[in-house]
């Protein structure tokens, strides 16, 4: 399943590079080069269980998306005719934590989950023209992602407490899902122009791997006696293949405002 979409992609790709490179070769002489920085902030959007709290009486799932978060992007653009054209963005997620945790007589535990990474995301914008000039882009999204567990534990017997700490990351493998915007840029007709826009992106990550990194209890190190700290993630395996465990789908999307400039050049 994986190949065939994978294919697919790379047909996609190969039709639309095509169609730039024709477009190109026909309209250089009146196209016009950009390159754009923003910084903005998604939502959720495609939000599922990421946690749960509980304090022995009662429970409540965490929901969202790791693709909530704070985002830095730097773009560069061709415009082949004065409303059609192409990006290839490259964006960097902070993504935000989402938080469990489980409370008892004696015990308690929290754990923090939060996603982060790198994407590049190739599109086609259709732009209007003059001063303010509004746009509309649409295109793929590829991310090479990860994401981070945080779990801590303490548990007291009489005047005895005792504190465990843990981290864990998901890595591997590249998300593939699809991107869109409309926004407005402003002062189109100068070298130095704004843009707001509001984006979004519909994308799940299957990580290959999920791997221990950190195991303390009461400070004390002990990650390296711990043995198959590693395990990897199949869609289908066998039950008697040693440190596997069924494939995960891992929720990226979202939807939010990017504000930042753009210099034609």
């Amino acid at each position: 399943m994986k190949t065939a979409i994978s294919k697919t992609i790379l047909v996609v790709l190969g039709v639309v590079s095509s169609v730039g490179i024709l477009s190109l070769n026909k309209s250089l002489a009146q196209g016009t080069g950009y390159v754009t920085a923003s910084i903005g902030y998604g939502l959720s959007a495609g939000s599922q269980q990421l946690a749960s709290k509980s304090n022995g009486t009662s429970r409540e799932g965490v929901y969202g998306s790791f693709g909530q978060g704070l985002k830095f992007g730097l773009t560069g653009g061709y415009m082949f005719s004065q409303n059609v054209g192409g990006e290839l963005g490259f964006l960097y997620l902070i993504g935000n934590s989402f938080e469990g945790g489980s409370t008892g007589t004696n015990s308690s535990s929290t754990d923090k989950h939060s996603g982060s990474g790198f994407m590049i995301a190739p599109a086609i914008i259709i732009s209007g023209t003059g001063s303010v000039m509004p746009y509309a882009k649409a295109g793929i999204v590829l991310g090479f992602l990860k994401v981070t567990t945080e779990s801590s534990s303490s548990f007291t017997q009489g005047q005895t407490r005792s504190q465990s700490e843990g981290t864990g990351e998901e890595t591997g493998g590249v998300a593939i899902g699809y991107t869109g915007g409309v926004g407005v840029v402003f002062g189109g007709g100068g070298q130095l122009s704004f843009f707001a826009e509001v984006a979004l992106v519909n994308m799940a990550y299957s990580p290959s791997q999920g791997e221990l990194t950190k195991a303390t209890i009461d400070g004390r190190d002990v990650l390296s006696p711990i043995p198959n700290k590693t395990k990897v993630y199949k869609d289908s395996y066998n039950t008697t293949e040693q440190n596997v465990l069924a494939g995960v789908r891992e929720p990226f999307g979202s939807v939010g405002v990017n504000v930042g400039v753009r210099v034609n050049l």
